[in-house]
């Protein structure tokens, strides 16, 4: 046993209450077939079944009942990963591959310990000191621009006032993947961003006071 976890010597412990309550799953991989993250509610989104409701509290069951209860939850677990065609184990093991991290900790984790572990793979196998998070913060320090936002640290979007009412002809523009795509477009990383080299500087970054290496691919764009 661990803090939050379990693991066996001899078998992997697939967590999947913390699988179908991370949003990542509910959203993109099962369209939000589900609210809530009980095992009926799962079951009844995803696979159209239910648990064995004996219209009694479990103390007063027979036995008969008490198994037949615990076989239907079992059979019900087991579904959720073996239904059309061994889906949700076969995503698992893909994101298991490209985030390298163990299907054990991919089950349980979200997605940001996902992108931890590859970040950290690609550290490692281009032999590149991982740094630390105050080593990141000292390199920034002081270099903040001024907030555009009242109480916001650094300068983002603007933020426009509604006008109260009723309005017509409306159009709404939505930037896909918004910070992946100015990362990947403008090379942003922490090695990238005010590099070390004097004709890198001439690459400013829009309205700020930072400039990006013109010379490498930063390790997160």
């Amino acid at each position: 046993m661990m803090r939050d976890s379990a693991t066996w010597q001899k078998g992997v412990h697939l967590d999947l209450y913390r699988t179908f309550s991370n949003r990542a799953f509910q959203i993109y991989a099962f369209g939000q077939k589900y609210t809530d993250f009980s095992l009926n509610s799962v079951c009844k989104g995803i696979l159209g079944e239910e648990k064995i409701d004996h219209g009694v509290e479990i103390d007063n069951m027979t036995y008969y009942q008490i198994a037949k209860y615990c076989q239907n939850d079992a059979r019900l677990t087991y579904k959720l990963t073996s239904f059309n065609s061994d889906l949700l184990m076969n995503l698992l093991v893909v994101i298991t591959r490209i985030a390298r991290m163990p299907i054990d900790d991919i089950a349980r984790m979200g997605v940001s310990q996902w992108i931890r572990s590859l970040m950290y793979y690609e550290h490692r196998k281009n032999n590149f000191l991982i740094p630390r998070r105050n080593e990141l913060d000292s390199k920034s320090a002081g270099m903040a621009n001024d907030a555009v936002i009242k109480d916001k640290k650094y300068r983002g979007g603007m933020v426009v006032e509604p006008i109260e009412g009723i309005h017509f002809d409306v159009t709404v523009m939505d930037f896909a993947s918004l910070y992946p795509s100015i990362i990947k477009v403008n090379n942003l990383s922490y090695e990238t961003v005010r590099c070390n080299h004097e004709e890198c500087k001439k690459n400013m970054i829009p309205q700020t006071n930072h400039w990006v290496c013109t010379k490498r691919n930063g390790i997160t764009s």
